[in-house]
């Protein structure tokens, strides 16, 4: 039996979700333990409206858990508070600190118990109490309750994480004793595979300086290249959740690849290592995983290949493949095929470079990937990335490179344009690095025309009145400033909030278009800010009459004697029958035919017509070859 196969159409996006040749493993799972301080400082006026850091910090893990409940059932989310008056049960070593939700996946009765301590709907002071502002900080007991439940964990990939909420820079008033402590209960949680991450809160008329303390415990992921700026802290519960969802997904680079300035004979070349990462990546909404209706568990889809004319299943070594070439069909293993696809080994090599007013904003194919420097492969790394980066920035040029992202796979043409590194108010907006830019091969680019008058030499009259109208209405509504971060897809978040209603037996959806979907126009703010000159636009050139509307009702004709889609369609199948493709067959031609000649043709022999149209030639050359 063959198989009419091709080159698979390569996915320019790296595989973030799983296993990436010379990249990382993915974790299996996501683990995090929010530590709350609990003590005086805590309960102070966030805003001046009676808004608390603790009660911040508890509505960000009421919302981190409800992201997670939807994301897997096998992340696991805890809670535990330091500087409590009372002691949790299974923590009776370690005063001071309450485990208020042992390390555990997400469920409904567990949000609900949290959402009533954030809503005050259950007495902190009755059911915890807070240790007096003078006791010593049982920051190290805290600390140390996170690393014994870890331990439970048995899946040395899986994320261990530790989420630090308070708005106390120096818990420990200097004490070298206790300093000591606490950095080597961090050191074993480092060594443990631990993270701790800072979520700090500004605390009213005194700064939060990470230094003072934390700066020494808090762990650095080596992919992280934002972890070194802290910024000034939150000031709001919604500032405090902006900075959790950043970090709720840890960074993973894609792939580890050299970059040869030279290409060489095996350890002749020029090279040192670099990190990718992928920037912006699509969300999508999760797939749906089907069910047997009888047992409620998941079923397994399996793909068979079967004989068209016995119907018997066929095993792997009775299936070939081939590719199909002036008509004769050429046979090829899968080995042959990587074989032709891999011209060159993985990484990057530099072809020259340009300067940075010749890079077309058009020429790009996908989001560009990120670049920085990999000093654990090879020492020195940095230092010559460093380097190029600083030369380059200087020249004001980017790097023309060919980019191989894995071994077999197809060699990317890209641009290499260093990126500065960005600081603002203690916090690095933007880490220094080189954005790859992917362009497109000659048979990519598709040469876009514009659309043209009847009389090539008449263009439209457009009077000044209309150009002065134009930029007043550009002037009046100029965006001062724009986050896209801040916009987040309505389709996913509402299809989140019904799945978040329905885990947790809520009656409505949490979820409302007017005030959540930041992507509809602010009419009112429209019309205050660009409501004359809009009008003074219209007036310039018309539209929104009566007379520029198509007729209420007015329908195009499903049929007719000669005119529209039936008539046409018609047509397509007269031509079809009356076409010798037996003869077109022997010529190699097959695919000259547009796909719907093609798809009469296969519904005339009642078979699929659905699919590319490589497939549809393939198809019908199958059909015409089994009748030859």
């Amino acid at each position: 039996m063959a198989y009419s196969g091709g080159f698979k159409e390569e996915d320019d996006d790296l595989d973030i979700d799983g296993e990436e040749e010379g990249g990382e493993i993915k974790a299996v799972n996501d683990h995090c333990i929010l530590l709350i301080d609990a003590r005086p400082n805590m309960f102070e006026s966030l805003n001046g409206e009676g808004d608390t850091p603790f009660h911040a910090s508890m509505r960000t893990a009421v919302q981190l858990m409800k992201s997670k409940v939807v994301q897997s059932d096998k992340h696991r989310v805890g809670v535990t508070f330091f500087g409590t008056k009372k002691t949790s049960d299974i923590e009776e070593s370690n005063e001071n600190v309450f485990v208020v939700l042992d390390l555990a996946p997400p469920s409904a009765k567990r949000i609900r118990d949290l959402d009533a301590l954030a809503k005050g709907e259950v007495s902190f002071d009755n059911k915890y109490g807070s240790i007096g502002a003078d006791d010593p900080c049982p920051l190290k007991s805290g600390l140390w309750s996170c690393q014994t439940e870890f331990n439970n964990i048995k899946q040395p990939l899986d994320h261990k994480r530790v989420f630090l909420f308070t708005n106390d820079d120096d818990p420990l008033r200097g004490d070298p004793e206790e300093t000591k402590k606490v950095h080597m209960i961090a050191q074993d949680a480092v060594n443990a595979s631990i993270e701790i991450k800072l979520f700090h809160i500004k605390r009213k008329g005194a700064p939060f300086d990470p230094d003072t303390f934390y700066r020494a415990i808090i762990t650095g992921d080596g992919d992280d290249y934002n972890e070194q700026s802290l910024g000034d802290g939150a000031e709001s519960t919604n500032e405090l959740l902006d900075k959790v969802r950043r970090k709720e997904f840890k960074k993973r680079r894609l792939a580890r690849l050299p970059f040869y300035l030279r290409e060489g004979p095996e350890g002749t070349g020029l090279s040192f290592d670099v990190q990718v990462f992928n920037m912006v990546h699509p969300a999508k909404r999760p797939t749906p995983i089907y069910l047997d209706a009888r047992t409620n568990k998941p079923v397994q889809i399996i793909s068979k290949l079967m004989d068209d004319k016995t119907g018997a299943q066929l095993d792997a070594h009775e299936v070939r493949t081939y590719l199909e070439f002036a008509g004769e069909r050429a046979y090829i293993s899968k080995d042959e095929m990587g074989t032709l696809k891999g011209l060159y080994p993985k990484g990057l090599a530099l072809l020259g470079f340009r300067p940075n007013n010749t890079l077309r904003p058009d020429f790009n194919i996908r989001s560009p990937y990120f670049l920085y420097p990999d000093e654990e492969s090879t020492t020195g790394s940095a230092k010559a990335f460093i380097a190029l980066h600083a030369a380059m920035v200087d020249k004001r040029v980017y790097a023309l490179a060919r980019f191989t992202r894995a071994a077999g796979a197809a060699p990317r043409m890209v641009a290499l344009l260093p990126q500065e590194e960005v600081v603002e108010g203690g916090e690095q907006l933007q880490p220094g690095g080189f954005n790859t830019v992917v362009l497109p091969f000659a048979d990519e680019v598709r040469e876009a025309k514009a659309p043209q008058t009847a009389d090539d030499d008449v263009k439209p009259e457009v009077k000044e009145s209309g150009v002065s109208a134009a930029e007043g209405v550009v002037k009046a509504l100029k965006l001062e400033s724009f986050d896209f971060r801040k916009f987040e897809n309505p389709v996913l978040q509402r299809h989140y909030a019904a799945l978040q209603a329905l885990a947790l037996s809520e009656e409505e959806i949490s979820w409302d278009p007017e005030k959540d979907d930041r992507t509809r126009p602010d009419e009112k703010g429209l019309d205050a800010a660009g409501g004359p000159v809009l009008e003074e636009f219209k007036v310039s050139y018309g539209g929104d009459q009566e007379d520029d509307l198509p007729a209420a009702g007015a329908k195009r004709s499903a049929g007719g004697s000669g005119e529209g889609s039936g008539a046409k369609r018609v047509k397509t199948e007269d031509d079809a029958s009356k076409i010798n493709w037996q003869e077109e067959l022997a010529k190699g031609q097959i695919d000259r035919f547009t796909v719907p000649t093609l798809k009469s043709f296969l519904k005339s022999r009642g078979m699929s017509a659905t699919g590319k149209k490589g497939d549809l030639v393939a198809r019908v050359q199958q059909a015409l070859q089994m009748t030859a």
